[in-house]
């Protein structure tokens, strides 16, 4: 359903040219893009923002004004040229100010220092060797003929009760001060 009666055309008609159409779709209740598009399919005139309210250019008055500005500013380059004057800057002057550059620099990782561990030699156990009983450190992976093509191996070393690595893996893996943290919690 439109919500443009004959009485808001009437209205619409009556002030165009008059009030600006923010102001028309103020009164009607519209948006000023409704009161826009509504004018251009009745025809009327777009007056734009004209504070005499001035019809559109025609084309060819476009493009006359155009072509007599550009004239103008030819003119007055010439004009610069002969007299001596500086030209005027194509670009309007900004203060000269420069981009702080701020290098990104990655935050270093604080590691543990590395700790000599005896390891016990490991036993190479398949994943379904492995135990509560036995260290689940993962030791190689190699290419096998398997449904997925890689064979993992693991440790297999004893474990102490609650642990899943051996006491030389489990100082590999946790620095001491994160193992006595741990503990003492």
């Amino acid at each position: 359903m439109s919500h443009w009666t004959d009485d808001r055309i009437d209205y619409l008609r009556n002030h165009w040219g008059k009030q600006t159409a923010t102001e028309i779709g103020n009164a009607l209740g519209v948006t000023k893009r409704s009161v826009l598009g509504k004018s251009d399919r009745l025809g009327l005139a777009y007056l734009g923002n004209h504070p005499q309210g001035r019809p559109a250019m025609t084309k060819e008055e476009r493009r006359t004004h155009a072509a007599a500005l550009e004239r103008a500013r030819y003119q007055d380059r010439k004009a610069r040229k002969l007299s001596g004057a500086p030209p005027e800057p194509k670009v309007k002057a900004t203060p000269n100010i420069q981009p702080r550059i701020v290098p990104i620099v990655a935050p270093k990782k604080r590691r543990a220092p590395r700790m000599a561990v005896d390891l016990e030699p490991s036993r190479n156990l398949l994943i379904g060797e492995v135990s509560r009983t036995t260290c689940a450190y993962p030791t190689s992976t190699e290419r096998a003929p398997t449904h997925s093509g890689v064979l993992h191996r693991f440790c297999g070393c004893p474990v102490e009760p609650g642990k899943i690595f051996c006491s030389g893996h489990l100082a590999l893996c946790f620095p001491k001060s994160t193992v006595q943290e741990a503990e003492a919690a």
